[in-house]
């Protein structure tokens, strides 16, 4: 096996098995992983139109429609005429959404207690300095800049 195709199946089982640890430990609350980034992402920007959600989502490619359906149905998001332009919908978080939203940001912490108590951080930031560079000019590469621009946070 080569380094780079090494590289590539310890990338693909750690984000199976953090999807499967994040997704076992958000069940109880009723979220999916997906679910639980999209109540994160408007949180963090704010009232977003659809296609704002689906151009920071980093779980999922392609149109988020069903995904954000399912969460409105939910009575985790509020669709709202947008005041600027009447043809489109606002999403925002309902109380219950932000009460979702807190109880999964716990789960969240506890998966980042458990990467930070295995890395360093210096192994952290060249860990995640390489996975930027890697996904720079790819799709979820991409979406996630474009999310934490849009927070303020750095990448």
């Amino acid at each position: 096996m080569s380094p780079a195709e090494r590289l590539r199946f310890w990338i693909l089982a750690a984000q199976r098995d953090g999807h499967r640890l994040l997704a076992e430990a958000l069940a109880p609350i009723g979220l999916t992983p997906a679910q639980a980034e999209v109540l994160a992402i408007v949180d963090e920007c704010g009232a977003l139109s659809l296609q704002g959600v689906g151009d920071r989502l980093v779980c999922e490619t392609g149109r988020p429609s069903r995904l954000v359906d399912a969460i409105v149905n939910a009575g985790l998001l509020r669709r709202e005429d947008d005041p600027s332009d009447r043809r489109r919908l606002t999403l925002t978080l309902t109380t219950e959404g932000r009460r979702a939203l807190r109880r999964a940001r716990k789960v969240e912490a506890t998966l980042h207690d458990y990467i930070a108590s295995v890395l360093s951080p210096d192994e952290l930031a060249v860990v995640t300095a390489a996975l930027q560079r890697l996904t720079a000019n790819l799709p979820a590469g991409r979406s996630l800049m474009t999310r934490t621009k849009a927070s303020g946070r750095s990448p």
